[in-house]
């Protein structure tokens, strides 16, 4: 009974204190829904996948009346028996009260400006912040059609004042002159019954679309930036200035920003499509109602899936990579598992602390990154100290800040090939079938080169390989970072000394014929190879660098998340920034790609931390 008015629409996480345990330390649990026998299921859910993962399932930190009773908690409630005969009842009052009668997802916005604007877990993080009052209505935008017209933009304003105003010069003026021009004339609806340009076929569902309209549409993009939950922006009654998420911005940008805000705040306000009533059951639970009977639930502390660090899964396990892989897994896990974290004023905090420090937009180290810095600097936090091993003859000592990391030589093709024919052909194509893009065969990246050559990878095939090396050596190995790379690459002025052959271009293309292809070359398949005589630079330790315009290295601080959205730094020594001519820290290379249709080659290297004692 009441189970299905009672059932999750998205399945939370929610955090519950492990039974058994002083600190605090928590286990998530799906919430199936909000009934007693939907909190069971989520239990017993719980218990069978630790048993999988080798907990013993009598342990203390599982047992079932402990775990339900912390769900409970989680929800509100004081215990389960104080859920089942206390909270539910009343729960099942309330609704009926308030004519909620069914569950619905209102916070997935269907047409939103760019992406997902909102998400369960920041509503419920803006609505149980410390310090912020609890709104009496919320915008999520579902069911309105404020952006729902596609495919509208600069063109058609553009078009549009011209026809109104004459003005056909519309397009060539700043940004800000523009909103302020559009914002000055009436709005007015811009298509009747009927097209006004034989040109321009308008869809009945647009006919009512303004000049004011087409304008938020022509800035959609700006309005994201205010898509969010930090200040009022969202929320009835507004008693707070809005909130942004533009940063290193100019006065021009920040009045634009403004006034479009003013007016797409307007335009929901006369609008009761997107407007949620904000419903408190109790201190962890809140209700959002929609028309129609309609309702959401958020509750406190919820997160949208269970903590994974592992941003390559589906493609890798946690278990396949490298240990020592660059990330920010410690401080991903601690904001994970802290209660009563605000994760999206976090981040916007992040990002103004980076600029107000003297952060520059060309060396912009990628969100993750400015995550650590933040709390580093902030809260002193930081990640725990990589694992280190001794030196090893095969790597050149190098002393940075913090002690000696050991890097190698570039690896080459014989070395790659004894860990692809040791389980890595065999893996490799299922692994890539995890991707949306093929990747480049291996053979023909490779198999005209020397074997001593520098192999030509994407940078999944060079994550395995660093995974494979630490399982055979028992070295923490890694790719480098950028700021390593940068700290230990050949001085500006050795590569300039040697003069016009640093800048060669070391690859060509052939076909099957071995007959020469001109770049750009999309042939299905083809070969790439290195010239004959190739440019080495030595940095001071003695590590010798490939040094071409067409040859870069792999490194391992990548942004981005599995399966098609990885983007990896690609350094070039022969130029000293990124191999797309741009700066190293912000031009990434799908991991997938070697660059291989513009006949260019990348390899990579694998380094590690030293220990002190070795």
């Amino acid at each position: 009974m009441h189970q299905p008015l009672l059932r999750s629409v998205r399945t939370p996480s929610l955090l519950i204190q492990k039974p058994g345990v002083e600190r605090t330390d928590y286990w998530e649990i799906l919430a199936q829904g909000l009934h007693p026998e939907q909190l069971k299921t989520a239990v017993h859910a719980l218990r069978k996948a630790r048993q999988k993962a080798g907990d013993i399932i009598s342990s203390p930190q599982l047992k079932i009346k402990d775990l339900l009773d912390g769900l409970a908690d989680a929800l509100g409630g004081t215990s389960f028996a104080h859920w089942v005969h206390q909270s539910l009842p009343e729960l099942v009052r309330f609704l009926d009260r308030h004519g909620m009668v069914h569950p619905a997802d209102l916070i997935t916005w269907e047409h939103p400006p760019f992406g997902q604007p909102l998400t369960a877990r920041a509503i419920a993080d803006r609505l149980f912040a410390p310090g912020m009052s609890m709104p009496a209505t919320l915008f999520t935008g579902v069911g309105s059609q404020l952006f729902a017209a596609q495919g509208y933009g600069a063109i058609d304003l553009q078009a549009a004042v011209a026809r109104l105003t004459g003005e056909r010069n519309f397009c060539f003026r700043p940004a800000l002159e523009q909103v302020r021009y559009v914002l000055s004339m009436p709005d007015q609806l811009l298509f009747g019954d009927e097209p006004i340009d034989d040109e321009i076929n308008i869809d009945s569902v647009y006919a009512s679309l303004t000049l004011h309209h087409l304008l938020l549409l022509t800035y959609r993009w700006d309005i994201d930036c205010c898509l969010n939950l930090l200040g009022d922006n969202l929320v009835a009654p507004a008693r707070a200035a809005p909130v942004y998420q533009l940063y290193n911005t100019s006065a021009d940008d920040q009045e634009r920003m403004d006034l479009l805000f003013q007016l797409f705040r307007k335009r929901i306000e006369q609008s009761t499509s997107g407007w949620l009533d904000v419903l408190p059951f109790n201190e962890n639970l809140v209700f959002l109602r929609g028309p129609n009977g309609t309702f959401d639930w958020v509750v406190r502390d919820q997160r949208r899936a269970p903590f994974s660090g592992n941003k390559l899964h589906p493609i890798f396990f946690a278990d396949e990579l490298p240990t020592a892989l660059p990330g920010a897994r410690e401080i991903k896990a601690g904001l994970h598992f802290a209660r009563g974290v605000w994760r999206d004023r976090i981040e916007h905090d992040a990002e103004l602390h980076y600029y107000a420090t003297g952060g520059t937009v060309p060396a912009y180290p990628g969100s993750d990154q400015l995550l650590v810095r933040y709390l580093a600097a902030t809260r002193g936090l930081a990640p725990r100290k990589v694992r280190s091993g001794a030196r090893h003859v095969d790597f050149v000592a190098h002393a940075l800040a913090g002690g000696n990391l050991m890097v190698s030589e570039l690896i080459t093709i014989d070395e790659f090939w004894n860990f692809y024919e040791d389980g890595w052909a065999d893996r490799r194509g299922a692994k890539a079938a995890r991707t949306a893009r093929d990747w480049p065969p291996l053979d023909e990246m490779n198999g005209r080169d020397a074997r001593d050559r520098p192999v030509c990878v994407t940078w999944y095939d060079a994550v395995a390989y660093c995974a494979w090396l630490e399982r055979i050596t028992g070295l923490p190995v890694r790719m480098l970072t950028t700021t390593e790379w940068q700290d230990i690459a050949p001085a500006r002025a050795a590569v300039t000394a040697l003069g016009p052959a640093t800048q060669t271009y070391a690859v060509a293309a052939e076909d099957p014929d071995g007959n020469l292809l001109l770049a750009p070359t999309y042939n299905e398949h083809y070969f790439t190879r290195f010239a004959p005589d190739l440019c080495w630079v030595h940095n001071s330790a003695g590590l010798p660098f490939l040094s071409s315009l067409s040859f870069g290295e792999w490194l391992g601080d990548y942004q981005g998340g599995a399966p098609d959205a990885v983007r990896a730094p690609v350094a070039c020594t022969a130029s000293g920034i990124a191999l797309g001519r741009g700066p190293l820290e912000r031009e990434l290379f799908p991991a997938w790609n070697v660059g291989r249709n513009n006949h260019l080659k990348v390899g990579f290297r694998v380094c590690y931390a030293a220990r002190q004692d070795s």
